[in-house]
């Protein structure tokens, strides 16, 4: 009776992450944080446009002050940009994790432990070899 109830949960289980996999990531969802980041990265040098620009009080036009705001206060505003930069290109690359990328969830290894595991408790069978890395990867 329990390995009927763990066989039950387990193809429940089963189920479940079929459910995720297959569940389509929708695409707004990243283009709108992707636009959301570049209007950051390229609003961001305008923050710096207040008093602390050396151009202030003088009779310099708006564009040419904003210009040269942006590079004066590149170093900073390159840091932060880049931290955004990285943060969305790694969401991108998590947006599908069963896609047998080299950053996805591993979950062939997963799935070939949890049968050597079960045939070993069982005793049903020989157990296959635990799953090498492709390159460096495991898939």
């Amino acid at each position: 009776m329990s390995l009927m109830d763990r066989l039950s949960r387990f193809t429940t289980a089963q189920g479940q992450c079929e459910r995720i996999k297959n569940t389509p990531f929708p695409r707004q969802v990243a283009e709108v944080g992707r636009l959301f980041s570049w209007i950051f990265i390229f609003l961001l040098p305008l923050a710096f446009n207040d008093e602390r620009s050396i151009m202030v009080g003088t009779d310099a036009s708006m564009i040419r002050t904003v210009l040269f705001d942006w590079m004066t206060f590149a170093p900073v505003g390159a840091l932060v940009c880049w931290i955004f930069f990285v943060t969305e290109r790694v969401s991108a690359s998590m947006e599908d994790p069963f896609e047998r990328d080299v950053t996805d969830v591993p979950i062939s290894a997963l799935c070939r432990t949890i049968e050597i595991d079960m045939r070993q408790a069982t005793g049903c069978g020989v157990a296959p070899q635990l799953a090498q890395p492709v390159e460096k990867a495991l898939f």
